[in-house]
Formats: C-alpha cells, structure tokens, sequence
C-alpha cells in the first residue's frame, strides 16, 4: 500500500494536472457505482445545451423520434 499525504491544496492542483483519461479513472475509484464516463468538454456541451433548451432557443423531440436516427437498417 502506498501512502501520500498531501494537503487538501495539492490535492487539487494534483487532479487539475490529470488529463481526461487519469480523471476519469479517478471517477471510477471515487464513484464506482457511476456507468456513464462523460469527458469534461462534452459535459460542457450538455451543460449548454440544457441551457439552450431551458432559454427556448432549441425543443426537444420525441426518443423515439431520436432513437429511429440511430438505428442501422
């Protein structure tokens, strides 16, 4: 077993210096119940695109309507 004490400060600059794929491993050890890896660029994107919807400058659509756009014949 390893042990490093760092203070709660260097904790966080540790994991700001992480790229995508280190962050995400350290999501899965922190919340390993979590199934879905979303990267922090695409959260973004969800994140606005909630945003746009709850402004009114997009609707949404039916899932099954979305879902028939990714089905393969």
């Amino acid at each position: 077993m390893i042990s490093v004490n760092l203070s709660i400060d260097q904790l966080i600059e540790t994991v700001k210096g992480l790229n995508e794929d280190e962050k995400i491993q350290l999501r899965n050890v922190l919340n390993p119940n979590t199934d879905i890896n979303v990267s922090d660029e695409k959260l973004a994107e969800l994140n606005q695109r909630k945003l746009d919807f709850l402004d009114g400058k997009i609707s949404s659509r039916p899932w099954e309507e979305i879902k028939k756009s990714y089905e393969f014949l």
